[in-house]
């Protein structure tokens, strides 16, 4: 069975590769409309009952986070190195710096992104302009795993990068790239499914899934989203199971 990436918690879908619909995640969803923002405070961490005035301060705790306002993280890179679900709560996190990526998940830590916002307007941006870079915005790496269920993740180089032992299982949200690459690049070897979620390119013909030649044994399995074209490139097409198309024939 090539359909994995379900969920198998309780509040799950019990179902391997099934879409759990939104807002039924594996973990019991913060009710936001308790919360009211405090003078210069941009994060609530629901385990310490605590606002915080720095992203990053309150990332670093791991647990669950929930935006409160917009903010500008190009003052310093976010690490994630413990298990943390990220409510953007429609707000967005842009970095504009030439030197990091916006978010780096390792040490095996497990990040989940949801957007808990009625408009679904929380966003993740790097907008960075030179074209000699490499800016990513999200960078799994280091055995770190990434579920995505919503928000909208924009990246000069790329939305998703993968390196080596990331796992990353999208669910929802829309993945763009705003540069002249990929909106997912799988770097070395990987894990990636695809349940959900919208991708889309700014240059014409590149693929939505950059695998390159160190991450030939990558495991790609798509059992849903919608894609523009090409969805990898030609070469790499042998490594892609597609669910979508097995599905239909």
């Amino acid at each position: 069975d090539n359909t994995e990436g379900g969920d198998n918690t309780e509040g799950g879908d019990n179902t391997e590769g099934g879409d759990t619909p939104a807002p039924y995640y594996d973990f019991k969803e913060y009710d936001t409309s308790k919360l009211s923002a405090p003078e210069g405070k941009v994060a609530y961490m629901v385990e310490y009952e605590s606002y915080y005035d720095s992203i990053n301060s309150c990332l670093n705790h791991g647990g669950y986070v929930i935006l409160l306002k917009n903010v500008d993280s190009s003052g310093i890179q976010i690490n994630i190195t413990k298990d943390t679900i990220l409510d953007l709560n429609g707000y967005s996190i842009t970095n504009d710096r030439s030197d990091f990526s916006t978010i780096v998940i390792s040490n095996n830590a497990h990040l989940k992104i949801i957007d808990t916002s009625k408009e679904k307007t929380g966003s993740i941006v790097t907008t960075y302009t030179s074209t000699s870079k490499i800016i990513n915005n999200i960078d799994v790496t280091d055995g770190g795993t990434v579920t995505i269920y919503g928000g909208n993740i924009k990246g000069k180089t790329s939305a998703i990068y993968m390196e080596e032992g990331a796992t990353v299982t999208i669910k929802g949200g829309t993945f763009e790239n705003i540069g002249s690459s990929s909106p997912v690049i799988i770097l070395r070897t990987s894990t990636l499914y695809i349940n959900g979620g919208e991708f889309s390119a700014q240059t014409e013909g590149k693929p939505m899934i950059s695998i390159e030649e160190p991450a030939k044994d990558s495991t790609v399995i798509i059992n849903g989203g919608t894609f523009g074209d090409p969805i990898v490139s030609d070469n790499f097409k042998d490594f892609l199971v597609d669910n979508r198309t097995n599905d239909q024939e």
